[in-house]
């Protein structure tokens, strides 16, 4: 009975190695599921200058939420307060959060799975179109933006 329980154990622990390797390495899509039109406002919060606005406008929203979806991103890994760079809460027709992540810079998204810890996901630069979109629509709101030199860094 022990050798039998003992094989049970290691095969149920090798599955789950085997799943967690296997949910590490696949490719993750953000908003995905999430039609453009379902989202009518985006909370937008600079971490670097404070600079809190929301996006209302419909094209704005729509290139957003189709930029986004197209990346597909890769888990980088775990860290514990970083700060970002841009937080984007978005929230359909009912004022329901749909989600919240952080653009940390044009290689790396990050979503909080704890209050204390943040798992990143990378991509190769296509998060450039993005972020020059949300500085544009700072700038619109805050005339003494200056576009952030550090945007572009690879790791956080």
């Amino acid at each position: 009975m022990k050798q039998k329980t003992k094989i049970v154990i290691g095969i149920l622990a090798l599955l789950l190695m085997i799943c967690g390797l296997a949910w590490w390495f696949l490719p993750v899509r953000f908003l995905r599921g999430v039609a453009p039109e379902e989202v009518v406002t985006v909370q937008v919060c600079n971490g670097n200058n404070g600079h809190e606005f929301e996006i209302t406008d419909a094209n704005a929203i729509s290139y957003l939420v189709k930029e986004i979806q197209q990346i597909a991103f890769q888990k980088e890994g775990f860290a514990a307060e970083v700060p970002i760079w841009y937080q984007l809460t978005f929230f359909n027709k009912s004022g329901e959060k749909i989600v919240t992540f952080g653009v940390q810079n044009t290689n790396l998204m990050r979503k909080e799975i704890t209050q204390k810890w943040t798992v990143f996901y990378g991509c190769h630069g296509e998060l450039n179109a993005v972020g020059e979109e949300l500085e544009r629509l700072e700038s619109a709101q805050f005339p003494d933006y200056n576009k952030d030199p550090a945007f572009s860094a690879h790791k956080p």
